[in-house]
């Protein structure tokens, strides 16, 4: 291993932090040894990288956010050595904790035509618990994620990142099971019509789009849960809209995201912000395509289902 990585990365001992610099470097020697079954000769882009397992570990010892620079002195009544195995302690503690939850995740998995959905759930998750290493490479993600969150946390690393997404799906797909499933296929039908057969094969968050067909159905006088919407209906929300001042939009989605709070009965605190946010970003959107007169691009129109006859048929 080149001594240039041990310069680029620590103080000199005597400068400030020194110390606790050489405990790190240390420790990064063992780390390597126990790595390599003894030998302490290793390419500089693995040590770099069991460094950064190391100073993850540290962070996830302390407590300290994603983003914060590790201060390479010890906490408080610890040394180093112990902040690392707390720290490895808790990272091992999360990967069982999250492989938890992703078995209860894949369990109520959605059965829903969308390929980046089903592929992260069944291949890149399982890829990602079989090949994680937390005693080496905590800070790494082995595995593509390829079903985007309406929200996701990129300031995370390792299994933090993971145990974040996949908390976020559980909450995204708390509000997808409000919706029957035969309208959300019924739906993903009319939007691949629109968008192409491709559109099922792209990365499409779904919440996003439900959410974004619930508001349009709602301002067009419907109720929830009903994500059918018609051509008419949308020319008179263009007219409609092209009278409010921007304040009465932002106003009318507002009140309209918390319609729909309130006909889903949902009780779950973190998913009733999490949807005003996405409110809150809809509005936006929603408000530039009113000034150009035009909600259709926005919208999956899908013709109402007749009622059925007596007897069960139609």
């Amino acid at each position: 291993m080149d001594h240039l990585l041990l310069n680029n990365h620590f103080p000199k001992p005597g400068e400030p932090e020194g110390e606790g610099a050489t405990e790190i470097a240390l420790l990064l020697g063992e780390r390597i040894r126990s790595y390599t079954g003894g030998n302490s000769s290793l390419k500089d882009v693995t040590a770099a990288d069991i460094l950064s397992s190391i100073e993850f570990c540290l962070k996830a010892g302390r407590n300290l956010k994603p983003g914060t620079e590790v201060c390479r002195r010890a906490s408080a009544g610890r040394n180093l050595r112990e902040d690392f195995t707390v720290g490895l302690e808790r990272v091992k503690k999360c990967y069982a904790d999250t492989k938890k939850l992703y078995v209860k995740i894949a369990t109520l998995k959605l059965p829903v035509p969308l390929d980046a959905y089903q592929d992260t759930l069944d291949h890149a998750m399982p890829d990602f618990f079989n090949s994680y290493d937390p005693d080496y490479f905590a800070q790494e993600i082995p595995c593509a994620i390829d079903y985007p969150l309406a929200f996701d946390d990129m300031s995370l690393q390792g299994i933090f990142y993971i145990r974040r997404y996949l908390e976020t799906l559980e909450l995204e797909t708390e509000f997808c099971r409000c919706y029957p499933m035969e309208q959300v296929l019924d739906f993903l039908n009319g939007f691949q019509k629109k968008h192409g057969w491709e559109a099922m094969d792209a990365p499409l968050n779904l919440l996003g789009v439900l959410f974004e067909q619930q508001i349009l159905s709602l301002l067009c006088g419907k109720e929830c849960p009903d994500l059918w919407i018609e051509p008419f209906q949308i020319k008179v929300l263009n007219r409609d809209l092209s009278e409010k001042a921007p304040e009465d939009i932002h106003r009318m989605i507002a009140r309209a995201t918390a319609a729909m709070i309130r006909s889903l009965g949902l009780r779950n605190p973190g998913l009733e912000e999490y949807l005003k946010k996405y409110s809150a970003q809809l509005s936006c959107r929603l408000l530039e395509a009113a000034k150009h007169g035009d909600l259709s691009p926005m919208a999956v129109f899908l013709p109402r289902r007749p009622d059925p006859l007596p007897g069960g048929t139609e």
